[in-house]
């Protein structure tokens, strides 16, 4: 079971999937995993997926995973349905920035087709793993606008290199940055762990371009190389739309943004 690629905690989500999998004589479900190692659910996704891009587990669809051994025999008693047949839709949140909260104005609950957001991941998040938020100013342009809509995983921390969306400043805007751990390598970023005071991150805006360092003070405040201090609560990982397509990402946005003003309506200004 043990493989010098795998760091202790993906060995440890590995072992127990397969005991897991023992007991249930059959696949094992991310909130199993969890309760299985106590690791909070944002971790034990992160780990899952890894290891499944690894080739060391095989997921067989939203929150189900199971070893490769046993994966083909799973695939072979699962009924033969088109994707046509294969369509649900799902209420997702619409998370507000904390000034907003508590009071009224746009839907606070989208619903799309799961079809919309698999052909974007690949797959289907636990509804509680992830969410639609609408941004505010400028800090991604020219690929992303004041107000266009972003789908994130939930995260407070970071683990991987990427877009998050954030919570910045006193008034706690929400906005959307690039945010990666400085100095170290991407196994070591991917197996952050769940303490972030201390650690170092790099945050990128684009519009305009600022990059700086921040160390974690708090889990909300962070101190620039400077020595001032800022607040910024981190609130996800952005999934949707994707980064690697920068260069055609107003056209992908504005098309996503129709399909979602349908689903919501018009929100105020």
């Amino acid at each position: 079971m043990s493989s010098t690629h795998l760091s202790k905690n993906q060995e440890e989500v590995l072992r127990a999937v397969s005991t897991l999998r023992q007991q249930n004589d059959g696949p094992v479900r991310t909130s199993q995993v969890r309760e299985q190692t106590g690791k909070g659910s944002s971790h034990t996704s992160d780990l899952l997926g890894g290891l499944v891009e690894m080739g060391e587990l095989v997921k067989l669809k939203r929150g189900i995973y199971d070893l490769p051994e046993f994966a083909e025999n799973d695939q072979a008693r699962k009924p033969n349905r088109s994707a046509s047949s294969d369509s649900h839709v799902s209420e997702w949140p619409i998370e507000q920035e904390e000034s907003t909260q508590s009071g009224g104005g746009p839907a606070r609950s989208l619903q799309v087709d799961d079809r919309l957001i698999r052909s974007y991941l690949g797959h289907v998040p636990e509804r509680d793993e992830a969410f639609f938020c609408r941004l505010e100013g400028d800090s991604m342009q020219p690929w992303l606008s004041e107000g266009n809509y972003v789908f994130a995983l939930r995260k407070k921390e970071v683990s991987v290199p990427g877009r998050h969306v954030v919570w910045w400043g006193e008034d706690q805007a929400q906005i959307c940055v690039r945010l990666s751990l400085v100095g170290e390598g991407p196994e070591a970023q991917r197996e952050s762990g769940e303490d972030m005071q201390g650690r170092l991150l790099k945050l990128k805006k684009y519009g305009p371009e600022e990059t700086m360092k921040l160390r974690a003070v708090s889990s909300d405040i962070y101190e620039t190389e400077s020595g001032d201090r800022v607040r910024m609560q981190v609130r996800g990982r952005v999934v949707w739309p994707p980064s690697t397509a920068e260069d055609v990402m107003e056209t992908v946005t504005d098309q996503m943004g129709k399909v979602l003003k349908r689903a919501i309506g018009p929100t105020e200004a």
